[in-house]
């Protein structure tokens, strides 16, 4: 499979090579409406026509008008370009609506001269006239002053003439009333008749090669599909080669109105869009289908419809629905990244063919973004969606094969272990379901084992430290050696971090048994954060840190800010996170307590429910980043705490805890080097003043 992918890929790249035989250089550009090929042989270079034409807008000259000395204001254009967006020397604005008259003088030398020259003419919208040297050479379409009076025909064509001077007068009708975009869009090609045949050979043949290779892949899975239809990814595949292959031929060269010269224009442009709109619609169904645990079906319902709906849009003219393509190219970049992350998930999930579907999905869009700004103007390039499509496409089907040719040997190989598991399955179930049922006992035991000992080992801690640390004391009173207080000191410090992991094992041990007792009572929020923030202000200023308090910014007037919350469990937490930023923060540092308060109605009339954001920062050490998603888990520390400060890894998770209980949550911020920041939302409720509130007294 991936020799295929590689192969595919490279046959991509090559494939549009040999066709873009064209040249541009600045010094062969027109200036003025002037191209001096003087110096330049014409042998077996095709020359792109670009630069300043002669341009006469709401004019529709012929070669007489230029026969003697004309009076009509010249004007230069660059071309190619759509008129909205050419850059202009005229006074008025140009409008992709309307008609006008391009006009070029090529200079060519005496070789040249009575040799065959031919110009290879694209799309130009939406109907012209060319003139070369006085005669008719090319027309598509009729050219009008009005919709009414042009009929619109879009098609390349190769015009060839014989020169019979070294200037060659080169005048073009154009006129548009049905396109969105007007004008010479696309650059005319001049070379030598030899050279500008063999060009549109050369696209012509790239293009039935494609057109025919993608039906007849089409025909392959629809009838694949009538034969055996127990799966639809054959189906889906076989009408999205179908509908790619009649774009094929729609764009480009437009082989079917060459073919088909009386087919109408405005049915074409429809037939073009309607391609794309379905195609997209049929590529995410068949996602679906191909990856059906890893896509979301709502996401895949609702762009379906979005797709139908734009379909819908080709019921209006031309010159409207096509307007309406710039805003599906941006559903269509905001579907393609999903589409990719559907193929990442696959692919990560080792689904069959996820990979190699990612590289050919990248293939084609690619190719579908190049033809977008080349269709916009936006770069000089060639129309490419139809090899990606036929890469991609190919790629589908050796996927779609694969999955068939498993599904067939899994089939086999399950009809080859059912008939073995059938002969025993009685037995197996008995011996599965006893083994379960032991295990949860085993775990059951585990459980109750595991919480008995968290409780156990709390009190055993908790009793013998706090003895341990009353002889310690007792000791320190009666003025022992230096050496003597040393190690009592550590013996103190020791045995305090002991009855602190007691404590924090009891407080988890109460968790899990739901013995976790909480009292909730209304208060006041910002006397509450102004008490705890002056109860912990003189530990900080100790520690020699500067500290900041901001209080919550624009309450209403005459409001209250209410919280249901347990005033000792909540300072525990505040407790905990603010001492932890003591000891994580050199002296000198900032500790910074800020609250802030979110709510979407400001003209309640009596309450309103709220957000109270605590956030408590430090300009500490900080967190490894690895641990961060972790740090509220047990036993969890940062690298950094455990090569300074001893501790038990159980606050933080503590804190997640209780913080859960007020229906709120803590997260955290951290960059190693530049401090921490723990932020905890709970809800309030914004009250009015004159509810008759009364307020905690926290200074009993």
């Amino acid at each position: 499979m991936k020799k295929i992918l590689i192969i595919m890929v490279a046959v991509f790249i090559i494939s549009f090579v040999p066709f873009n035989r064209e040249v541009r250089a600045d010094n062969l550009q027109i200036k003025q409406g002037v191209l001096d090929l003087q110096e330049q042989p014409l042998n077996s270079q095709v020359l792109k026509l670009e630069g300043e034409w002669e341009f006469y807008w709401g004019e529709l000259l012929t070669p007489e008008d230029f026969s003697g000395q004309t009076t009509h204001k010249k004007d230069w254009i660059q071309a190619p370009a759509v008129w909205s967006m050419a850059e202009y020397t005229g006074t008025n604005a140009l409008s992709n609506d309307g008609y006008g008259t391009y006009r070029l003088i090529i200079k060519i030398n005496e070789k040249n001269q009575n040799k065959p020259l031919s110009f290879y003419l694209p799309s130009v919208a939406s109907a012209f006239q060319l003139f070369v040297d006085g005669e008719l050479l090319a027309k598509n379409g009729v050219v009008g002053k009005d919709r009414n009076s042009m009929e619109p025909k879009s098609y390349s064509q190769v015009a060839s003439f014989m020169p019979q001077a070294n200037e060659i007068e080169v005048i073009m009708q154009v006129s548009n009333f049905y396109s969105r975009k007007g004008g010479m869009w696309s650059a005319v090609k001049f070379g030598t008749s030899q050279e500008i045949s063999k060009l549109r050979e050369l696209n012509v043949i790239r293009e039935v090669i494609i057109a025919s290779s993608l039906f007849a892949i089409g025909l392959y899975h629809i009838s694949l599909w009538l034969f055996r239809a127990t799966t639809t990814l054959p189906l889906f595949l076989g009408v999205l080669c179908l509908g790619i292959s009649l774009r094929t031929i729609l764009v480009g060269e437009l082989l079917l109105i060459y073919l088909f010269p009386t087919f109408s224009w405005e049915l074409s442009v429809k037939l073009e869009y309607l391609t794309i709109y379905f195609g997209i619609m049929i590529i995410f169904i068949f996602l679906a289908f191909l990856f059906p645990k890893e896509v979301n079906r709502k996401i895949v319902y609702v762009a379906s419809i979005i797709c139908l709906l734009f379909s819908l849009t080709t019921c209006f003219p031309a010159n409207i629905f096509t307007h309406y393509r710039r805003p599906f190219e941006i559903f269509l970049v905001f579907m393609f990244i999903y589409y990719i992350y559907v193929l990442i998930l696959a692919t990560i999930r080792k689904r069959e063919g996820g990979l190699i579907s990612i590289l050919s999905v990248i293939l084609l869009a690619l190719g579908i973004l190049n033809d977008s700004f080349y269709y916009e103007q936006r770069i000089n390039s060639m129309d490419l969606t139809p090899i990606a499509a036929l890469t991609c496409l190919f790629i589908q089907t050796l996927i779609v094969a694969k999955k068939s040719s498993n599904a067939f040997k899994r089939v086999e190989l399950l009809s080859n272990e059912l008939h073995e598991v059938n002969s025993s399955l009685e037995q197996i179930v008995a011996t599965r379901t006893k083994d379960l049922e032991k295990t949860n006992k085993e775990l059951r035991y585990i459980e109750e084992t595991r919480k008995s000992f968290f409780s156990s080992v709390a009190h055993e801690f908790g009793t013998p430290m706090q003895s341990i640390q009353g002889y310690i004391q007792l000791l320190q009173t009666k003025a022992p050696s230096k050496e003597q207080e040393k190690y009592l000191n550590i013996m103190f410090e020791k045995t305090k971090l002991l009855n602190h992991l007691s404590k924090d094992l009891l407080d988890l041990a109460k968790m899990d048994e739901g013995q976790y007792e909480f009292t909730f009572e209304q208060m006041d929020t910002i006397y509450l954060l102004d008490y705890l923030y002056q109860r912990y202000k003189h530990d900080i200023d100790k520690a020699g840190l500067n500290s900041i308090y901001t209080p919550p910014r624009d309450v209403p007037d005459g409001v209250s800010i209410l919280i249901n919350i347990d005033v000792f469990r909540f300072e525990q937490v505040m407790s905990n996170l603010i001492n932890n930023a003591i000891k994580f923060t050199p002296v000198g540092g900032q500790i910074h307590v800020q609250a802030e308060l979110i709510y979407k109605n400001t003209c309640f009339k009596e309450k309103e429910q709220g957000i109270l954001l605590l956030e408590i920062s430090d300009t500490g050490i900080g967190i490894d980043e690895e641990l961060l998603p972790h740090i509220f888990d047990r036993f969890i520390k940062g690298e950094n705490s455990l090569k300074q400060i001893k501790g038990s890894g159980l606050g933080l998770a503590i804190c997640r805890e209780i913080i859960k209980k007020h229906d709120g949550t803590i997260s955290v911020k951290s960059k190693l080097g530049k401090g921490s920041s723990f932020t905890i939302r709970l809800p309030v409720q914004l009250v009015k003043e004159d509810e008759g509130l009364e307020f905690k007294d926290f200074n009993r």
